[in-house]
């Protein structure tokens, strides 16, 4: 079904899910907010304790789970590490146990290919804006059988078969979650974006990713003054820098690459605070990205810029 964001999608499952009452969600230390407070305001939620710089592993997922776990609830990706996780592993425990999964694949969609099936989740949800198309507009799969149980909450003008004077009827399926006129021109330019990234090839996208996060871990490594947040495992082209000098502002190094070199980049918490308290990082990191449309030799330029302005800084 078409939502406007992946936020919303989470918020949609979060607040429709049936579960009983003092169930228990699972969530991870280093996921971005959305895929952690929708469940907060709903259900009692606990932290499984893990290394936010490393996969978590299926035993320790398994040992996490207790009596009142009903719900198991991770990102795919991390927006500030890159840190890839092995989810059709831990949606295969979720199964085993009789448990909902739900992956928010916002950071992953648009660097590997998504097969519901294979991933084996009760329910995926992604952003169009995060993969080259529009903003405004989100993906939530759902399996059916979960969909049948989920309850929709917003309701208005094509989510329903029947009303009457005293009564209304549902739709059935992913009809019942989109009520009002949907974002049709965003939904187009989603469809397109899919397509043109069908056309490059995921093989051709994963292949280039992989390369520039090397270049960027290994580059920005090599900036004197900055520290590389490194995880273990798969990784996409994210990479986050500190400063363990307190003197320098991360900000106003983002402003210089901004302003000065015509470089993006984000600083701050990243949407994912309990990371960085995780890591004893209380300013955040210097975020820096990449895609299909960069080079080897851009990120050569952004290094070279990040040790210009550290030298600059002393």
């Amino acid at each position: 079904m078409f939502t406007s964001n992946a936020t919303a999608a989470l918020n949609i499952v979060a607040d429709g899910l049936c579960l009983p009452e003092g169930a228990e969600v699972l969530t991870l230390p280093g996921d971005h907010h959305s895929t952690l407070l929708p469940w907060r305001k709903r259900w009692r939620t606990r932290t499984v304790d893990c290394s936010p710089l490393q996969p978590l592993d299926p035993d320790a997922l398994r040992r996490a789970i207790s009596g009142q776990t009903k719900a198991i609830v991770l990102s795919h990706a991390s927006n500030v590490t890159g840190l890839v996780q092995p989810v059709a592993e831990l949606c295969r425990v979720a199964r085993e146990l009789g448990l909902i999964s739900v992956i928010d694949a916002a950071q992953s969609a648009p660097h590997l290919p998504l097969n519901v099936q294979t991933i084996g989740c009760d329910f995926l949800t992604f952003s169009g804006h995060k993969m080259l198309g529009p903003t405004g507009v989100g993906v939530l799969y759902g399996r059916a059988s979960q969909l049948e149980q989920l309850e929709a909450k917003t309701l208005g003008g094509g989510v329903v078969a029947r009303v009457t004077a005293r009564s209304h009827e549902l739709r059935w399926g992913p009809a019942r979650f989109e009520a009002g006129t949907p974002n049709i021109a965003g939904v187009l330019g989603l469809a397109e974006a899919a397509r043109f990234l069908e056309r490059v090839g995921w093989p051709k996208i994963q292949d280039h990713g992989r390369a520039l996060s090397i270049a960027l871990t290994r580059g920005l490594s090599e900036v004197r003054g900055l520290r590389t947040i490194v995880a273990e495992g798969e990784l996409l082209p994210i990479v986050s820098v500190t400063a363990p000098n307190s003197a320098v502002r991360l900000e106003d190094i983002a402003m210089a690459l901004s302003d000065r070199y015509g470089i993006m980049s984000r600083a701050g918490l990243q949407c994912a605070h309990p990371l960085f308290q995780a890591l004893c990082l209380q300013s955040g990191a210097l975020r820096v990205s990449a895609y299909i449309y960069n080079t080897a030799g851009e990120v050569d330029s952004l290094c070279e810029s990040l040790s210009e302005l550290m030298s600059t800084l002393g």
